[in-house]
Parts: C-alpha cells; structure tokens; sequence
C-alpha cells in the first residue's frame, strides 16, 4: 500500500547566545581555527546475482580507511521498493564466510558462522557487542540470539588498531583499500544487495572567515 505524505513540518530550537560568550568566540577565532571531530557515515550497496556461492568484491573502499563497519544482506526486490516485502529484514542467506582484506585479514580469524540446525553463529552475534562498543556496558542492542538469524542477521567489524571505534581518542588516519569476500553454502535463491555502513573520523575546521575547511 502506497502512502503519501500530505503535510511534513521541521521544528528547529534556537539558542540566544550570551554576547559576552560572542565575543570571546571572535576572539580565540582571531588566534587560530576551530577543530572540531566529527564522525563521517556512509552507506554503499553491492547487488549480488542469484546462484552465487562465492563473492569477492575488490576495492569496495578506497583511500581513507574506515574505522568499523556493518554489513547486512536484503533481498532486492525489498531495496528496490516492493512494497510487500520489509528493505530491513536482513537475511542470513545461509552466509558462511566473511572478511575484509586490507593486506591482512580482518578479523584475523574470519566469520564462518553456520545458519542450519546446528546455530554455530554465536561469535558473530557476540561481535554486535564487542564491536558496537557494548560489550560489558549496561547496554542493549535489541537482538536477541534466536532473533540474530531471523531476520537480524548483521556483521560489525572494528577497523581500528587498538578496538577503539566508539572512544573519544582520536586515531592517525590510514589510507588503503578495502576488499569485502564472502562464500555462500547454498547458491543465492534470489539477487540480493550487501549493504554496508561504514563510518570515519574526520576533522572539520572553521576560521574568523567561518569558512569550513574538511580532511576528505
């Protein structure tokens, strides 16, 4: 069923900044740039053809590297707007392996989880944690175990050096190039797309000009 948005408002809040709270802003912008890090998303989409077992795709990421990503496969009907299917009801499609390959493998030890009788994807679930940076926190994310495989079934992998994704120490930035495989135990029944999030530090900088300077 089709649904038309008639009316749409945005309601923005406004904040009176004190003058004297100006002023000092003029001046420390009159001695040097402002740098501010900001936390730059992205989100590609890689179609996969129907009766594929094996998927390599090189270079999927160029140039800076990122520093976690989530990857999640949906069918393509759903992506492409069919209305009688959900876009965020991410199959495991009976996926046996995965990594990313930037010169090494990462993870070290690849994803090989096992969708059949047996539920042998215990590490990839306990990755969401691990790698969402909610792992020993009194945090959630809404997934349970037997949920992960019906329809939840998402990989996060942190790029970092020292597993620090979600801290608020800032790492050097790396450039390179990022390959994506995986292998499937059964041949893809339908085209499916690979959506992968991706995210990046970066760091935006504003003069006594306020013009905005950015490192990508």
């Amino acid at each position: 069923m089709r649904q038309v948005i008639q009316h749409a408002s945005l309601f923005v809040r406004k904040v009176k900044v004190a003058p004297s709270v100006v002023i000092a802003h003029e001046i420390a912008l009159g001695k040097g740039v402002i740098k501010m890090q900001i936390r730059r998303t992205e989100v590609k989409s890689f179609a996969l053809s129907a009766g594929m077992q094996s998927i390599t795709i090189p270079n999927a990421f160029i140039g800076q590297l990122l520093t976690r990503l989530i990857t999640g496969m949906v069918s393509n009907t759903a992506f492409n707007g069919d209305f009688s299917k959900t876009p965020f009801n991410f199959k495991h499609y009976n996926l046996s392996y995965l990594c990313t390959i930037d010169g090494n493998h990462i993870p070290s030890k690849t994803f090989q989880p096992k969708f059949d009788n047996d539920n042998s994807y215990s590490r990839c679930y306990m990755n969401l944690f691990t790698d969402l940076s909610h792992y020993h926190k009194d945090q959630d994310i809404n997934i349970s175990f037997s949920e992960y495989k019906d329809g939840y079934t998402l990989f996060a992998v942190d790029l970092t050096p020292d597993l620090s994704s979600e801290a608020m120490h800032y790492s050097i930035l790396r450039n390179g190039n990022l390959t994506i495989d995986i292998k499937i135990s059964k041949a893809l029944p339908e085209t499916v797309n690979l959506l992968v999030y991706s995210e990046y530090r970066n760091t935006i900088e504003i003069d006594k000009n306020r013009s905005i300077f950015a490192d990508f």
